[in-house]
């Protein structure tokens, strides 16, 4: 392949990217309002999020090690917290900050944001300004892109830095660019530690212009020896970030390894998920788009098709030889293919807005069958679902798996205390506090409040999270005064958790294992509703409603009872 830069663009490429500043303006358009819709899906009701999952490694990292012992560990108990997330935690601890649940939220929601705007940036060349503009819709509305912006884990930050690198490393390869090639030695190490699953997407390049220098193999020794450079400077660089944490790394792949693939169910509810829509026909759709689109790269550009096409089976076949801990489970192998999400959306507008080149629609009916793929994936999908917009656990693994019900629970098994406040006709319902709470023990207060719809926060029972360093808005320390102290207008102890547990229908493929195979959180949760009812009783007297599951007390009486 020819690594001379031409001077002048061809016809088709001045078509697909104007000089004129006028041509430009509907692409600014496109992207700015892409740019608002995605940062209102992202900042949504996300303040009422309670931490749940994965999410509380990185907090527990952050609470309880130093940024020197962070730096040095990969993993908070066998699980991977994210170093540079977690340090970046702690040295804010150790400046004086107390962290709120939005404040630890803040870079991922940045780096989801700046997606939306630099990955169709980035492809504007290749795509052409429609499918730019379209693209940064897709992406900015993405139900998985928008979820994993609002999660304080790795992923976004791990795609969008993946992104950025094999998209620099094409334009380094075809033209040299040294402005390029640092991106890509920069960029691909971070992406890597930030989540080592990004490893196969951004190794992949280099087997792509292994192959190209083997077939076309004119001034190859310069060529190879610019390729290898470029190796070693990013083997270096990632050496750099690594090394502190070598030996943690070491342990973690002996856990971490023996994962198996994904069934056929489950790739097809992966393929559902990345669509973004719980409709087959609309899905189908997608992947019609999708094909044709990367059908007219081809015809277009093939390198750059042949280049994505080795990105996408290039990361398969790594994470399949890799075979990374619970791949075969939904969420985890669905969250291992976020990186190729981008290219397939890419595909997709390029697939939808193509017709406009030849000249078969007009471009007031392009834009409408783009506007229309999006509110029917908008209708389809997550975010026009009750639970989007009343559940406090929108980040919790049943909602990531959206192409599921969830949590939910029969009407026959819902506490009457819930059942009377599902027609309860209150102005302005408080929060209802759930007591006691540990991590993954959340089925039952999701299910619930599906049914009762009120405001939702947490009475943890671990001291990590009643640290003086943060400042949890969705967690309330159990006891009287705490209790008392915050917005809520009931608290509800459950006596034993695990019962109500049993009771819910969850897609959470995962908790009947945890049931089974976690007898220390349960017994933990069955101590805390014993003891807690019994302190209550002792500061506030009977509780207003009682059965063979629940305790609750009335915070808003007693606190005019004190009034008085």
């Amino acid at each position: 392949m020819s690594e001379q830069v031409r001077e002048a663009p061809t016809d088709r490429e001045a078509e697909r990217s104007p000089r004129d500043g006028s041509s430009s303006r509907p692409l600014v358009a496109a992207l700015a309002t892409a740019l608002a819709a995605g940062a209102t899906l992202r900042l949504y009701r996300t303040h009422e999020q309670i931490l749940t999952g994965d999410e509380l490694h990185t907090v527990f990292g952050a609470v309880t090690r130093p940024v020197a012992e962070i730096l040095r560990t990969w993993t908070y108990y066998g699980a991977d917290y994210c170093v540079p997330l977690t340090a970046l935690f702690r040295g804010w601890m150790d400046l004086g900050f107390a962290l709120d649940e939005m404040a630890m939220r803040a870079p991922v929601l940045l780096a989801g944001l700046a997606l939306v705007l630099v990955v169709p940036w980035l492809l504007r060349r290749e795509l052409g300004d429609a499918a730019t503009g379209v693209l940064a819709w897709l992406l900015a509305t993405s139900p998985l892109l928008v979820l994993y912006s609002r999660i304080i884990r790795s992923y976004l930050p791990m795609v969008l830095l993946a992104m950025v690198a094999v998209l620099a490393f094409l334009r380094w390869w075809r033209s040299g660019s040294r402005p390029a090639g640092v991106a890509y030695a920069v960029c691909a190490p971070l992406a890597v530690y930030f989540h080592l699953g990004a490893a196969p997407l951004v190794a992949t390049p280099f087997a792509f212009a292994a192959v190209e220098l083997l077939a076309d193999r004119r001034d190859w020794r310069r060529r190879l020896g610019r390729l290898v450079a470029l190796g070693a400077s990013s083997v270096v660089m990632l050496a750099l970030w690594l090394w502190p944490a070598h030996q943690s790394l070491l342990d973690l792949f002996g856990l971490h390894g023996g994962g198996e693939s994904p069934g056929l169910r489950v790739w097809w509810d992966i393929v559902r998920l990345q669509a973004g829509t719980t409709s087959v026909l609309l899905c189908l759709a997608m992947l019609a788009a999708m094909v044709r689109g990367g059908w007219l790269l081809w015809q277009r550009d093939r390198a750059t098709a042949r280049y994505w096409g080795s990105l996408a089976l290039g990361h398969l076949l790594g994470l399949l030889l890799l075979s990374p801990n619970k791949m075969e489970h939904l969420v985890v192998g669905n969250r291992y293919l976020l990186p190729l999400l981008p290219l397939g959306l890419a595909l997709v507008a390029l697939g939808v807005v193509e017709p406009l080149r030849t000249g078969r629609l007009s471009v007031r009916a392009q834009w409408s069958a783009a506007a229309l793929l999006w509110v029917a994936l908008f209708a389809t999908g997550p975010f026009a679902t009750r639970d989007f917009h009343q559940s406090a656990f929108v980040h919790a693994r049943p909602f990531l798996t959206f192409v599921h019900p969830g949590n939910r629970v029969d009407e026959r098994d819902l506490p009457a205390f819930y059942a009377s406040l599902v027609d309860a006709e209150d102005e302005n319902p408080g929060p209802i506090v759930e007591a006691p709470w540990l991590n993954l023990g959340y089925h039952p207060f999701d299910a619930y409040q599906k049914w009762h719809g009120r405001p939702v926060l947490a009475a943890s029972t671990d001291p990590n999270l009643w640290d003086e360093r943060l400042r949890l808005r969705n967690m309330v320390k159990p006891t009287a005064n705490e209790l008392l102290a915050s917005p809520a207008h009931h608290v509800v102890v459950h006596r034993d958790i695990a019962v109500e547990e049993r009771r819910v229908h969850t897609s959470d493929s995962e908790q009947e294992g945890r049931l089974l195979g976690i007898p220390k959180l349960w017994k933990m949760l069955r101590r805390g509703g014993t003891i807690l009812p019994q302190r209550l009783r002792e500061e506030w007297g009977p509780p207003d409603y009682a059965d063979a599951d629940i305790a609750v007390w009335d915070l808003e009486r007693i606190r005019a009872g004190r009034r008085l």
